[in-house]
C-alpha cells in the first residue's frame, strides 16, 4: 500500500497500519495466553463503547445523541491558547488579557513554521517530538516572539515583518502548498538546529503579523509579497481555530483511568485538555443549570465567541501527534490508543471541533479584528 515506517499514514480506512507476532513455546503459560487476549480486547476489539453522536456529523450513523435538546447552550471560555510556531509548545493568553480574532485566527497563532534545509515540508512534532520543548511567548509590550527551551538561552524574533529580512521559499503543510517567506538570521537557525539536533530554519507569512486592516497595508512587504489580501487562514491544518470542551477532555481521563491496569501511563503524565492542542478549551457556564455534556460538541453547527460567530466545521481528525507529552516531549501511548477503541465518527479518530468564520473574506474590518476573547469570555452555541 505505499506504506513505510515513520510515514504519516498510521490509519488506512479508520484502521491501524501496523503487525503484530506473537510466539508461543514451551514456557508459554496459560496466565500469558490469556494476557494477550486481553490486551487484545482492550486495543483492538470495536466493544460498542464509543459514544456516537447524531446529526450531520455522525455521517448517518443512526446514533442517539448525548443530549436531544436543541435549546440554545451558553458556555464559557476556559483558556484561549495560541501556537505562534507550528507544532511547537502553545501559549496560555493571560487570563485577563484581551486577544484579537482576526479573520484568518487568533492573532499570532500559526504565523511560524519551521523548515528543513533542502526541503519544502514544514516540520511537525509528530516527528520531531523536540518542538514540544519550544515554548514560544508573545512580549506585547515589545513586540516580539520569545522563543525558550531547556539548556538555551531566550531568543527574540520581531513580529514586525518590515525587522524581518524574508525570502521567498516553497512550503507545504499537510501537503498544502503555503506561501512562506524564509526569515534570514543565522542566529535564529542556529538556535534552532540546535535544540531540534537538525538543520532548519524559521519561516513565516508575514501578512498575518501585520496589524493594520487590508486598506492601511502597504503594496508588498520585504521579499515582494504583496499585501491587498490576507490568507483566510495562516499555518493550521484545516480551520481557523480548533475548539475542545473541558467535558469531553475529562471524560477521556476518565476512559484512560478505567484501563490503568495495562499501566499506559506509568510515566505519571497526565492527560489533560491542553495534549489536544486547542486554541479554545470552554467548558460549561457556571450561571447556567444545564451543562456541557461529553462530545455535545460534536452536533453543534456554530458558536459565537466574543460577539463573532463561527461555523463549525467538522470534526478534527487525530494522529499520533496528540500522545507527544507537550511538557516532557515523551512519545506516549495516550490519548491516542483510547480515542482509537472508544472515540470515532465515520471511521476516524476525532477529538473536538474545527471552527471557521462565518462568512469571512480575509479582508479585515476598519478595526483590524473581528472581536476579541479572553478566558471568562461567553461562548454562544447553536446546536
Amino acid at each position: 500500500m505505499g506504506v513505510v515506517c515513520g510515514d504519516d499514514h498510521d490509519l488506512v480506512d479508520g484502521r491501524p497500519v501496523g503487525a503484530l507476532r506473537v510466539s508461543f513455546g514451551a514456557m508459554t503459560s496459560k496466565q500469558d495466553i490469556d494476557a494477550l487476549v486481553d490486551f487484545l480486547g482492550q486495543s483492538f476489539r470495536n466493544c460498542g463503547s464509543a459514544p456516537s453522536i447524531a446529526g450531520p456529523l455522525a455521517g448517518g450513523a443512526g446514533a442517539t445523541a448525548a443530549r436531544s435538546s436543541s435549546a440554545p447552550v451558553r458556555a464559557e471560555v476556559d483558556a484561549v491558547v495560541i501556537y505562534p510556531i507550528k507544532s511547537c509548545h502553545g501559549w496560555v493568553v493571560p487570563r485577563h488579557m484581551p486577544w484579537d480574532i482576526t479573520p484568518h485566527g487568533l492573532k499570532f497563532d500559526r504565523s511560524f513554521v519551521i523548515m528543513r534545509e533542502n526541503s519544502t515540508a514544514a516540520m511537525q512534532q509528530k516527528r520531531y517530538p523536540g518542538m514540544a520543548l519550544i515554548r514560544p511567548r508573545v512580549d506585547v509590550a515589545r513586540s516580539v516572539l520569545v522563543l525558550e527551551a531547556p539548556g538555551h538561552r531566550p531568543l527574540d524574533v520581531s513580529l514586525r515583518p518590515h525587522h524581518l529580512q524574508l525570502e521567498d521559499t516553497e512550503s507545504r503543510a499537510c501537503s498544502t502548498r503555503v506561501q512562506a517567506q524564509r526569515v534570514r538570521s543565522e542566529m535564529i537557525s542556529a538556535w534552532l538546529s540546535s535544540v531540534l539536533s537538525v538543520s532548519c530554519y524559521l519561516a513565516c507569512e508575514p501578512r498575518l503579523l501585520m496589524a493594520e486592516p487590508a486598506a492601511a497595508l502597504p503594496p508588498q512587504l520585504p521579499g515582494g509579497v504583496p499585501c491587498a489580501r490576507r490568507p483566510t487562514k495562516a499555518f493550521s491544518n484545516k480551520a481557523q481555530l480548533l475548539m475542545v470542551t473541558l467535558e469531553s477532555a475529562q471524560q477521556v481521563e476518565r476512559w484512560v483511568a478505567e484501563d490503568a491496569g495495562l499501566d499506559r501511563r506509568a510515566d505519571g503524565a497526565t492527560v489533560g485538555p491542553m495534549q489536544y492542542r486547542p486554541n479554545l478549551i470552554i467548558k460549561s457556564h457556571p450561571d447556567e443549570s444545564r451543562g456541557i455534556g461529553p462530545f455535545e460538541e460534536l452536533r453543534w453547527t456554530s458558536v459565537s465567541v466574543g460577539g463573532a460567530r463561527f461555523d463549525v466545521a467538522g470534526p478534527c481528525r487525530r494522529c499520533q501527534m496528540i500522545s507527544v507529552d507537550q511538557d516532557s516531549a515523551k512519545a506516549l501511548k495516550e490519548p491516542y490508543s483510547t480515542l482509537a477503541r472508544r472515540m470515532r465518527v465515520g471511521g476516524k479518530v476525532v477529538f473536538g471541533v474545527y471552527l471557521n468564520a462565518a462568512g469571512g473574506d480575509g479582508d479585515c474590518p476598519a478595526s483590524g479584528r473581528l472581536s476579541t476573547v479572553s478566558a471568562g469570555s461567553v461562548v454562544d452555541v447553536l446546536v
